[in-house]
């Protein structure tokens, strides 16, 4: 987890000293897919932008319903023409362009539904100027005083889904991700000395599409964003200005990523925690040779022997003497031997060899300072431990 911060944090840093907007732009490419490509830091991305694919899965659903609708609009079209016999040079290039949506050879940066949408309301203005009117006249709505055409019900639920999205996109942190994912998909698929203002190819058409079926962009969004980002390099206040705008979305992002990871790599070591276990009980067996294990939490099999020092004897005194009412002997503990008892987890055997953790032992300051009340201590002879261990067989 550390190594991931690292890294992303190198990433961010030369983000943030980049002063032009083409060199942003590349380096948010490389820092977009860090993130893409590291399970860690996407699964973050995923959890973010889970708000914003929901609206998107809606529209996709509703993409599906709203097709079906025009292309019964379309077949009722194509039915109306050849039993009129309605023909005109206009009308045959716009079922052209109709046709070619239809059969792949007409590639356009909107949905489906909208661009069949867009060919029929050509195709309905045509046949209204022609006098057909009445024979199409299901299909017109009078909106707001204005006559308009309306052959998709759905469509119009998907428009209003997609401006939801517009509008949340600018303070929504999911938002702020979509325009930096954005603008690095534009650069990602263009050369270096391309700019919006030179004529529109198949390349940045697909890169259009794909930005709009990823995100959910509208394709006029996706066209005002990279013609802001980039068309104003030259005039360096504007150019200052957005480039500044993107770097507070970039430190948005990196911000929420650091937390996200803080509050994992906390998680973990919770449950890694937890399933060490505490010290809860310590028993101390006083052997025939004069010698003393000790073992935690009533695992008598697991018990070690205590090496002889003075903080270990002063340590066994206290577990004898802590039920005594009355004590007069009570001496100070060695703040030296506390933190070894209470932060060692390596050497202390107490907690063998780190399979507990840290737990504090000794609680209280100077003369006040005593076992943990919450820990069970007891002090067995070893025909006790050995009855016990038998016991337990």
């Amino acid at each position: 987890m550390k190594d991931v911060i690292k890294i992303l944090e190198r990433y961010f840093k030369t983000l943030q000293e980049i002063e032009t907007n083409l060199s942003f732009a590349l380096a948010l490419g490389d820092y977009i897919k860090f993130i893409q490509d590291t399970p860690e830091l996407n699964k973050i991305i995923k959890n973010l932008t889970r708000k914003r694919d929901l609206l998107k899965q809606k529209i996709i659903d509703c993409e599906k319903e709203s097709t079906a609708e025009l292309v019964l609009v379309k077949d009722n079209f194509l039915k109306i023409i050849k039993e009129n016999k309605i023909t005109s040079k206009e009308l045959d290039e716009a079922l052209e362009w109709l046709t070619g949506h239809f059969n792949g050879r007409v590639i356009s940066g909107g949905s489906n539904s909208e661009n069949i949408d867009s060919y029929l309301v050509d195709i309905g203005r045509i046949l209204v100027g022609s006098g057909h009117k009445d024979k199409i006249k299901n299909y017109i709505k009078n909106i707001n005083g204005e006559e308009c055409f309306v052959f998709s019900e759905k469509l119009k639920e998907i428009r209003a889904i997609d401006k939801k999205l517009q509008e949340i996109r600018e303070t929504e942190l999911w938002g702020h991700w979509d325009y930096l994912e954005c603008i690095a998909n534009i650069v990602a698929g263009q050369k270096l000395d391309w700019f919006p203002d030179k004529d529109i190819d198949f390349n940045r058409t697909q890169i259009i599409i794909d930005i709009k079926e990823n995100l959910g962009w509208s394709v006029r969004e996706i066209i005002k964003i990279e013609r802001e980002f980039f068309k104003n390099q030259n005039n360096s206040i504007v150019s200052n200005t957005i480039l500044k705008k993107y770097k507070n979305y970039a430190t948005r992002i990196h911000n929420y990523l650091i937390q996200e990871l803080s509050k994992e790599e906390s998680a973990a070591i919770t449950k890694k925690s937890k399933q060490k276990g505490f010290i809860e009980k310590i028993t101390i067996v006083e052997m025939n040779n004069g010698k003393h294990l000790i073992a935690i939490n009533d695992k008598l099999k697991e018990a070690k022997q205590i090496k002889s020092s003075e903080w270990w004897e002063i340590f066994i005194r206290e577990v004898k003497e802590r039920t005594m009412q009355n004590r007069t002997n009570v001496k100070e503990i060695p703040k030296d031997m506390v933190d070894y008892f209470n932060y060692n987890i390596k050497k202390c055997p107490i907690y063998m060899g780190g399979k507990y953790n840290l737990t504090n032992i000794f609680v209280g300051r100077s003369i006040d300072t005593i076992i943990n009340p919450e820990i069970k201590t007891e002090v067995i002879k070893e025909r006790q431990y050995l009855a016990r261990i038998n016991r337990k067989k």
